[in-house]
């Protein structure tokens, strides 16, 4: 439980797969045009072993591949954001 890891001072976070490192520091990969983005998803699906069918929890999928996924409650207008942190815990 959330309250078991605050009271030891300390929270383990799951190891980031590399995926996301290789997708952000590609040069090749144009991350802004829509066919890029359908490149993307088959080679993670590929790379993860997927397959074509509908993921069932992409919530528990993600955390299992070392993404933090939180709620927090914001304005009305406001309806997320994310952000990425480095393993000596600086933002990116």
């Amino acid at each position: 439980m959330v309250s078991d890891l605050l009271s030891t001072n300390t929270i383990k976070f799951p190891t980031v797969d590399k995926i996301f490192m290789q997708i952000k520091e590609s040069t090749s990969i144009d991350k802004r045009v829509n066919k890029d983005f359908e490149f993307l998803t088959g080679y993670i699906r590929r790379e993860w072993n997927l397959g074509k069918a509908p993921i069932d929890n992409l919530t528990r999928l993600l955390e299992s591949k070392g993404v933090v996924i939180s709620k927090i409650f914001l304005d009305d207008v406001i309806d997320g954001f994310s952000f990425g942190m480095m393993e000596d815990h600086s933002f990116c």
